[in-house]
């Protein structure tokens, strides 16, 4: 069997990846020559290769961009490297209609850090969180089979965390006005019980969801505060404001001027 065949039969059995070690297997023929068939295949646009040894098969109209949508392989593509990941920020908030412009990467939350990922005109951006398996998810259907993404409540956790991944405090109170509609009490709530001690990104998404208009989601939020002792904080690091203006009720030094873009 030729690499050509071995691909058409990936392709009749709606697989659109493979690996070095795959194809080897198969084709029965040294590493040297399979490797050398690899990049006729990839000179021509027809393969590419975001990490070593993995491998994308491109349908024509994805050969332009030099890769296929990172939505439809990061799952196997995390598998393959062994990495436990949800899909985050505003990428997650893209899959729930919630972010008001197209994100130009997929955001990915994984364990440890990593570089990013740059595949023909496709960027993978790696975000790091160490307590991403307490962190609720769930699967989500794509063109190409399965994600694992945050869920809204965990989505809403992340883009007040890391408000520098997600454009700035601004665009992250314009994706939480449209992420509300998907958001849950009582998933919310939970999502405070697991959290333990930290109550940093609750004072945050508190304020944050009191400026978007959602009171039932800001309460529950609350609620969880009045039964501790918390101390001040800045609303976000980078701010633009030289002298905040202090939130009472969230103990919160509002740094940053918020605008919702329409």
């Amino acid at each position: 069997m030729r690499l050509a065949d071995y691909i058409k039969n990936r392709q009749s059995k709606g697989y659109f990846y493979f690996t070095t070690e795959q194809a080897q297997t198969a084709l029965g023929v040294s590493i040297a020559a399979l490797r050398a068939a690899i990049r006729r295949f990839q000179q021509r646009g027809e393969l590419a290769e975001p990490v070593r040894g993995f491998h994308l098969i491109l349908p024509p109209e994805h050969q332009k961009q030099g890769c296929l949508p990172a939505l439809y392989f990061i799952d196997e593509l995390a598998s393959y490297l062994d990495l436990p990941y949800y899909v985050c920020l505003l990428s997650a908030g893209s899959i729930y209609g919630a972010a008001h412009q197209k994100p130009q990467v997929l955001q990915v939350m994984i364990p440890a850090k990593r570089l990013p990922i740059k595949c023909g005109q496709v960027v993978i951006q790696w975000v790091t969180n160490k307590q991403l398996s307490s962190m609720p998810t769930q699967k989500i259907k794509t063109d190409y089979g399965y994600v694992i993404a945050s869920t809204p409540e965990v989505t809403a956790k992340d883009l007040v965390t890391y408000p520098h991944r997600a454009a700035g405090m601004s665009n992250v109170v314009t994706v939480l006005s449209e992420l509300v509609d998907k958001m849950r009490v009582k998933e919310l709530k939970a999502l405070i019980n697991s959290s333990g001690k930290r109550l940093n990104w609750i004072q945050r998404l508190g304020y944050c969801l009191d400026f978007v208009g959602e009171k039932k989601l800001s309460q529950a939020l609350y609620e969880r505060l009045k039964q501790s002792r918390f101390s001040s904080i800045l609303l976000c690091s980078r701010g633009s404001i030289t002298t905040p203006i202090f939130n009472k009720k969230w103990r919160l030094y509002v740094n940053d001027q918020l605008e919702i873009d329409e």
